[in-house]
């Protein structure tokens, strides 16, 4: 008797699962590296979604191009139709990235040392036989695990405080990496679209590009979603210990979903008051020099504050937030405007700081000069956007700091700026692109 065969579609199915799977191994390093992500659906997504580009699309676009000499309007119908194979392709990716959630493995990228030794290891076991085969093999994995231990390890027994304000274009965001390894975010907004969200295009990235693979804690200066919006996707891949607020619930839906869902993740919600501190290691510490959102009494966990009055304006509500390292300090004033600068020299005389984010993106309505006077800078950075608007008021602002002899660098201009400081090192910020 013979065996009985397999319908023909059975080993076609077969052989493209097969084939998408050997394909997304050799360059699974190569999609961590340059998107930090893998899709783990992709072999079947694709015997999914291959009808209708291959033998839908394309097979009718080829025949507009074929018709097209004779009949335009027909070969555009053609290409319409083809369309819709598209249309359903992509909506079908949609749907198995969204409400698969393990659909996309997220990962930092791969160190050029670890994708070598992943192809070595691949080469080993396809080439080599018998106890070398293992041997290379065993030498590979160690050698990748060596290299994340050291790395971690590094960062673990660093001494050097480093402070990244990122290029997040019209927002604002801003790592802090102590001493230890220890690390906060303090904001995470920024433009955003149906296709761009700021916390999983620019934010993530940095974080795994510094190899930061969970933080410490996030602290949002006040509701608005230029501060705010990247941090969903941020909270859910990174699990702060800690989200620190300014007390207000009142803003827009996407800010009240954002505490909601660090809630479900079990994230620790707390109020900074005045002269809290949120985080400290070895000399550094970041503490709550003014919460002009009024908690009533410091670190007052969010389901037990008061209701705010309504119509306040948000921007005034911003915490100010300082950090001291012993051989530098960061003044970080959120969006507050010339009333509220007004009123942080008139009630603390400690307001001198080495590196000062400037309020409100740059704004007219903030950076008095006497508040710049107060705080007197060495460094001046702001973080704004490249509409016309926003960078000519920017421009202007740094041009006048520098006639005061402050060093004055944009976001827009410089790109990311990192500024570090230890007890061998003068501070220095320097930007992430070429400037004049």
């Amino acid at each position: 008797t013979t065996a009985p065969t397999r319908p023909l579609w059975q080993d076609w199915a077969l052989a493209g699962l097969l084939i998408s799977t050997v394909v997304l191994v050799g360059i699974a390093p190569l999609l961590a590296y340059h998107f930090h992500r893998i899709s783990l659906l992709g072999p079947v997504a694709t015997l999914l979604v291959e009808p209708l580009l291959c033998i839908w699309s394309l097979t009718i676009g080829l025949a507009a191009i074929t018709l097209h000499l004779i009949s335009p309007a027909a070969a555009v119908a053609l290409i319409k139709l083809g369309s819709l194979g598209l249309t359903a392709g992509s909506t079908l990716c949609g749907l198995l990235s969204t409400y698969l959630p393990w659909a996309v493995l997220w990962l930092p990228a791969p160190t050029i040392p670890e994708i070598a030794l992943y192809y070595l290891f691949i080469f080993a076991l396809l080439i080599m036989h018998g106890r070398l085969r293992l041997l290379v093999a065993l030498l590979c994995i160690g050698g990748i695990i060596g290299i994340e231990t050291g790395i971690q390890l590094h960062r673990k027994f660093t001494t050097f405080t480093t402070v990244t304000q990122l290029d997040v274009g019209q927002g604002s965001s801003t790592l802090i990496e102590f001493p230890g390894g220890r690390t906060v975010l303090l904001d995470g907004g920024g433009p955003t679209s149906a296709r761009f969200n700021v916390g999983r295009d620019i934010i993530a990235p940095f974080l795994w590009h510094r190899r930061v693979l969970r933080l410490d804690g996030i602290v949002v200066s006040h509701p608005h979603a230029d501060h705010y919006n990247g941090l969903p996707f941020i909270i859910d891949r990174f699990r702060p210990d800690t989200l620190w607020t300014n007390g207000k619930t009142r803003a827009e839906p996407g800010y009240k979903k954002m505490l909601e869902q660090a809630r479900r993740q079990g994230i620790e919600q707390k109020v900074a008051g005045d002269g809290v501190v949120l985080l400290k290691s070895n000399d550094a510490r970041l503490f709550c020099l003014a919460n002009f959102g009024q908690p009533e009494k410091p670190a007052v966990p969010v389901s037990e504050r008061r209701q705010e009055r309504p119509g306040a304006n948000q921007n005034q509500e911003s915490m100010v937030l300082k950090l001291e390292t012993g051989f530098a300090s960061f003044l970080f004033p959120g969006d507050i405007d010339r009333e509220r600068e007004l009123k942080l020299i008139e009630q603390h005389s400690a307001l001198k700081a080495d590196v000062l984010l400037s309020p409100h993106h740059g704004s007219r309505t903030s950076n008095s000069r006497s508040f710049i006077n107060a705080v007197s800078p060495e460094y001046l950075l702001i973080s704004s956007g490249n509409s016309h608007q926003a960078a000519t008021t920017a421009a202007r602002l740094a041009q006048r700091s520098r006639q005061q002899g402050i060093k004055g660098l944009m976001t827009f201009k410089h790109g990311a700026i990192t500024c570090t400081a230890d007890e061998k090192t003068k501070l220095v910020c320097t930007g992430h692109l070429e400037t004049e």
